[in-house]
């Protein structure tokens, strides 16, 4: 029959591995787990319809039961010696082995309501974690599926496993039930926008990519170059959206400054100092003053002196994610800093050397003015106690290699040379000499000796580490930065996004002829080269920035939003009055398009049509009301004559054998 649906796995097994394949991607999102442990998992999803096939025998269920129990043992053991925090690890991977199992182990006359259930939570908990634009993309088809395998199970075997039109409308009813509820969410996520001052349930437990994992970049207060077994993770994760107010994209500094680390290890890392310098130090930064007018920054002088110095002045407005690290990420060019008046139950600490910390739990919004001022020379020199922490060294095996570098490279330069000039040198040797390696990149250096005595590379935090020890050697002042650099825009661009990934250290230098403290970079450059040029780069990028537009979307939002909404109809016809010809073009192409859409809906039966023709001819037309049988009635009891009262009859037997055959046929398909 044509009608019946062709030989494979049924519509509801699909359904369930798709449902499965989601909730595998959904922990992947939230970084719970390594991507090599999820990945046969993935594999076995996939090949259920094969794996079903042997869930009689008694071989495939031992060893597919013993595989299991040794994976939940050694769940159970990590949890028992792991911190808390890695409890809702491994919660979700023994959710996802219970998902898996239970699609790979159905039997035919189980009903598979613990997945559909398990699958529901798993959506649910990882929907608190992550708010990734991929989860977003990923919901979008689990939602449907989930809907559609809740229906599909509920029907009766025969119709599901036989007869198509079933499964269409099934698929129908769906999708339309999957789309209403899409609709809700969006108008609830509108009236009851979210509240990012309020920490999430669990919200410590809840970041998988806080400091301290050993396979995740991102920022962190401190530089340890400790052993690494495995490749560090690039995550994708939204740290940082930057809207561009005033000014140009192109002016908005790359380095985004989160801590200063003024203190070094003996094992060659950098740490913060336990003490900050006095306040009349030539070294310290400029001052914040802070302002009660709101929370407010500003550099000492005022806003409005540092306005007018200024050669350009660009003005943006940040959102940075919750996160452990409550940090204010600003760049050196900042000048005034103002926190969103919804911030009032944190704690606003400001630091010496111009990083800033809000205690804020979840979201954090701020308004930052950048520009750069001309430097004027310091006004004394600083006395050799001022200059003493920023030159001090741990003296160990571990930076033996970076002083010894930074004595050779001594030799190429002319006697006297400046901050400036060291600087210089020692960074282009270092950003051309040795490769960039991502942390825990296989055969890459784990340490600062192993990094300048090797041609193995390392990652940035060890280019920083090198060029801070070489010129601290020579007397240098220097200090290492840790925080987050940010990729060049797309043309046209004014939303810039930072990501996880994007976590950078380099080096700050104090020079008296540079009037102070600036910013120099060891590592190579190509790496820190920002987006690939493409449409895909480009779209992927406008998604994001419209996806973050809609994950930040609050009260204040939702006001700008609807005074758009009134402010439209104005702006509507403002553009219509200037750009005429398009408005014409799009009207011609409506109508064209509803032109179409009226010659495409179907037209009556070829029987009806020919049945109405021949009560035309008779001259006998069929009344508004008036069935086939009451008008051949009507026409034996007139005068018309034998010829086409046979022809009537012919065109009425023909209209009811096409009714009939078509109910007779709905009827198969929908109650057999």
């Amino acid at each position: 029959m044509p009608d019946r649906i062709r030989k494979g796995p049924s519509v509801l097994l699909l359904c369930m591995m798709g449902i499965v394949a989601c909730n595998v991607r959904f922990v992947q999102l939230t970084g719970a787990a390594d991507p090599l442990w999820l990945a046969p998992l993935y594999v076995v999803t996939l090949a259920a319809p094969f794996l079903l096939r042997f869930r009689e025998h008694v071989v495939y269920r031992s060893v597919w039961n013993l595989a299991i129990v040794l994976v939940f043992l050694r769940l159970v053991l990590h949890a028992s010696s792991a911190e808390l925090a890695f409890v809702l690890d491994d919660g979700l991977m023994l959710a996802l082995l219970c998902q898996v199992h239970v699609l790979n182990n159905l039997r035919r006359e189980q009903r598979p309501d613990l997945l559909f259930l398990n699958s529901y939570l798993i959506a649910v908990i990882t929907g608190y974690i992550t708010v990734d634009i991929s989860f977003a993309f990923t919901f979008l088809v689990y939602a449907p599926l989930f809907i559609i395998g809740l229906q599909l199970q509920n029907l009766d075997p025969y119709h599901t496993g036989r007869h198509a039109a079933a499964l269409r409308a099934a698929w129908r009813a769906s999708l339309r039930r999957s789309a209403l509820l899409v609709g809700v969410t969006l108008l609830a996520f509108f009236f009851f926008p979210r509240d990012f001052n309020r920490p999430a349930l669990f919200a410590s437990y809840f970041d998988f990519e806080s400091e301290g994992s050993s396979y995740e970049v991102g920022f962190s207060p401190r530089l340890e170059f400790g052993e690494m077994d495995q490749q560090a993770l690039q995550s994708d994760r939204l740290v940082m959206r930057i809207d561009v107010v005033d000014g140009e994209p192109a002016s908005v500094p790359r380095f985004w400054r989160g801590a200063t680390l003024s203190e070094p290890t003996r094992s060659g890392g950098w740490g913060p100092a336990e003490s900050e310098p006095p306040a009349s130090s030539v070294l310290r930064d400029p001052p914040w003053e802070l302002r009660w007018q709101g929370l407010r920054l500003a550099r000492s002088g005022g806003v409005e002196a540092w306005s007018s110095r200024a050669a350009a002045v660009t003005r943006v407005r940040v959102t940075r994610a919750g996160g452990p690290e409550q940090r204010l990420f600003l760049p050196r060019e900042s000048f005034a800093v103002e926190l969103d008046p919804i911030h009032t139950a944190g704690q606003l600490q400001v630091s010496a050397d111009g990083t800033a910390a809000y205690s804020n739990p979840g979201e954090l919004r701020y308004e930052v003015q950048l520009g750069r001022e001309p430097r004027d020379p310091a006004p004394r020199a600083p006395s050799a106690r001022e200059l003493t922490p920023f030159t001090q060294q741990a003296i160990s095996l571990y930076n033996q290699s970076a002083r010894t570098l930074a004595r050779e490279l001594s030799g190429r330069l002319p006697e006297g040379a400046g901050a400036v000039e060291v600087a210089s040198e020692f960074a282009a040797y270092l950003s051309s000499r040795y490769p960039y390696r991502v942390p825990g990149a296989e055969g890459a250096a784990r340490t600062l000796d192993d990094f300048l005595g090797t041609d193995a590379g390392g990652h940035c935090e060890l280019f920083a580490s090198a060029l801070a020890t070489m010129l601290r050697s020579r007397g240098v002042p220097a200090r290492v930065v840790s925080g987050y650099v940010l990729a060049r825009p797309l043309p046209g661009e004014r939303s810039l996004m930072i990501r996880v990934r994007d976590a950078h250290a380099w080096v700050e230098v104090y020079s008296g002829e540079q009037g102070g403290w600036f910013p120099v970079d060891p590592t190579p450059q190509q790496v820190l080269s920002g987006t690939s040029g493409g449409w895909l780069p480009g779209t992927i990028a406008a998604l994001e920035e419209r996806w973050a537009t809609l994950t930040s979307f609050d009260a204040r939002s939702r006001s700008r939003f609807l005074q758009a909404l009134r402010s439209s109809p104005g702006a509507l016809l403002r553009a219509a009055e200037s750009h005429l010809e398009v408005l014409i073009a799009l009207t011609l192409l409506l109508a064209l398009l509803v032109q179409r859409a009226r010659g495409a809906r179907p037209g009556p039966p070829a029987t009806v049509i020919a049945m109405g023709r021949a009560f035309d001819r008779a001259g006998l037309p069929l009344g508004p009301h008036e069935t086939p049988r009451e008008g051949l009635r009507r026409a034996r009891a007139s005068t018309v004559d034998s010829e086409q009262l046979e022809a009537l009859t012919s065109a009425v037997r023909a209209h009811e054998r096409d009714r009939y055959a078509g109910a007779g046929a709905g009827a198969a398909q929908g109650g057999s």
